[in-house]
């Protein structure tokens, strides 16, 4: 607090002193504890009146330096339990304290004040000690032991993508801050010359309204959404209405915006918060982590290096000499993992969605406030409005992309269907076409053997016609011919037991062309064949 304190007193006695020294008020330097009080509470969010003038805008930006630095020395000093305590009642005095002396009036009272000034305290203390704190550490092993990894998988990812997208838009915000304050430097170089400041008083006022910095930016993001933001009932700023009648003659309302003409330019700014929503869903569905989206391939199961339905990851794919993955290791889950992954993501989205709209409407009521009674009691957005733009920017933004990465699965899938099934009908077709190939060829060889055969049985029937002109004294020569007729006579009367029917189709264009032969041929023998059989 002391540290704190000191830097914005000495700040402030400069700025006053400046001020003094060249618009003239030689008391202005006398006020400067007066308000280094009172701007130490207002950054803790108690506003004050300065001559019936209220002022409850908080200065978001010595806010967040304050926490910071609280966080700072936490973290030095180790705080536990009983430190929290006993620092926080010691804060809890200091600015009791500084309530008491600030010769303003307040509007809070003194348990107000308290309450405050223990939140911000606390806010600080948990910042630091959300890591190396024993609960902390207990809660994390709880969630280790107790929790599967599936959920916390998902709620890992809801988190860091409501973190990504808040700052995303936050820093579009200032993006669009710093555009304004570019177009509207000459009309606020044209403020400073009507109230004629010199140029010590304009840069020290300057530095003094980067406290508000923080405040433009949420009011910022509340414009490029579509819900704009007014001063009071004497201004209203939307990218359609840039209207302000008897604003006050402060330098920094010259840096308002202005309402956009371009139909074009207007549409690229409303598409900024669901672009920017959509880039990071897509990088969260498809970078390396444990939900990361692969390609379904029809018949595929989860392989290496992927992520089964309880969200578990198996062995890592075993890379070639190369260093890549081969062809056989490359993951591909099944249709029922990429379903429940797929399920995981939305609800992933709509976590981040919630988380990303809760805070931004925290910030949001933060930086609103009044600087009068009447026409200026409400100085900054509608909370409602411009977090229902917010939502339906980022729910459109999330709802594309997951869209889009299911349509891409299905389509991936379809393909390689397609594929597969063409490949397996080619395959089909050839196989009926080897299956109807192979009979013809068995035909084919059928009557080369029955012909062979036939032309085996011919020069059988001849050698024993040749036999039966010989001699009638060679009995034994006659009985080997008999025996060969016999047998020539046997192997025509039955059919050969391997032909097949094919081969009996084939046969018929020559077989009675040999029998006939072997007839003729054994009729005229007939004689010497049963003077055979008798010398036998």
């Amino acid at each position: 607090m002391a540290l704190y304190a000191v830097s914005l007193g000495c700040f402030i006695a400069l700025l006053l002193l400046v001020v003094s020294m060249e618009e003239g008020g030689e008391s202005l330097p006398s006020f400067t504890m007066s308000l280094t009080e009172a701007v130490i509470l207002l950054s803790q969010g108690v506003g004050f009146s300065v001559d019936k003038l209220p002022v409850t805008i908080m200065p978001l930006l010595l806010t967040a330096l304050l926490v910071l630095l609280v966080r700072q020395c936490a973290r030095r000093a180790e705080v536990a339990a009983l430190g929290w305590l006993s620092g926080g009642l010691t804060w809890i005095a200091l600015n009791l304290v500084f309530s008491g002396g600030t010769g303003v009036s307040l509007h809070d009272s003194p348990l107000t004040i308290a309450g405050k000034s223990a939140a911000v305290w606390t806010v600080g203390v948990l910042l630091a000690s959300l890591r190396a704190s024993t609960a902390a550490a207990a809660v994390r092993r709880l969630a280790r032991e107790r929790v599967p990894h599936a959920a916390k998988a998902t709620a890992a990812l809801a988190f860091a993508l409501a973190a990504v997208m808040l700052v995303a838009v936050l820093l579009t915000g200032f993006v669009v801050c710093v555009m304004w304050i570019v177009r509207g430097w000459n009309g606020m170089v044209t403020l400073f010359e009507l109230d004629g400041m010199e140029t010590g008083s304009r840069i020290m006022t300057s530095l003094a309204a980067l406290a508000w910095l923080p405040n433009l930016m949420l009011w910022a993001v509340s414009w490029i959404c579509g819900a704009g933001f007014a001063v009071g009932e004497l201004g209203t700023f939307t990218m359609w209405l840039g209207q302000s009648s008897e604003l006050p003659a402060l330098p920094v309302f010259a840096l308002l915006p202005e309402a956009i003409s371009d139909d074009r330019v207007r549409l690229a700014l409303l598409c900024l918060v669901p672009a920017l929503c959509a880039a990071a869903a897509l990088l969260a569905m498809l970078l390396p982590s444990p939900m990361r989206v692969r390609a379904v391939r029809p018949g595929s199961s989860v392989a290496a290096s992927s992520v089964s339905s309880d969200g578990a990851a198996t062995e890592e794919p075993k890379p070639s000499k190369s260093g890549r993955p081969t062809k056989d290791h490359v993951d591909h889950p099944s249709v029922t993992d990429a379903v429940w992954l797929m399920l995981r993501h939305a609800v992933a989205f709509a976590c981040a969605l919630g988380l990303a709209a809760a805070c931004l409407a925290a910030l949001l009521a933060l930086s609103c406030g009044s600087l009068g009674r009447y026409r200026l009691a409400h100085v900054g957005v509608d909370v409602a409005a411009s977090l229902r733009a917010f939502a339906g920017g980022v729910g459109l933004g999330l709802s594309c992309t997951w869209l889009a990465v299911v349509v891409s699965l299905a389509a991936v899938y379809g393909i390689h269907w397609l594929i597969g099934r063409r490949r397996g009908d080619g395959t089909r077709s050839a196989k009926s076409a080897k299956s109807t190939h192979q009979p013809s060829a068995e035909s084919e060889s059928a009557p080369e053997e029955s012909a062979d055969e036939g032309k085996g049985r011919a020069g059988a029937v001849r050698s024993v016609a040749s036999t039966s002109s010989e001699p009638e004294d060679r009995p034994a020569r006659t009985a080997s011919s008999a025996r060969s007729v016999r047998s020539a006579r046997s192997t025509r009367a039955t059919p050969a037991a391997d032909s097949t029917e094919t081969q009996t189709s084939a046969e018929p264009a020559r077989r009675p062309r040999t029998v006939r032969s072997a007839t003729t041929t054994s009729e005229p023998t007939s004689p010497s064949q049963e003077e055979t059989d008798d010398n036998s």
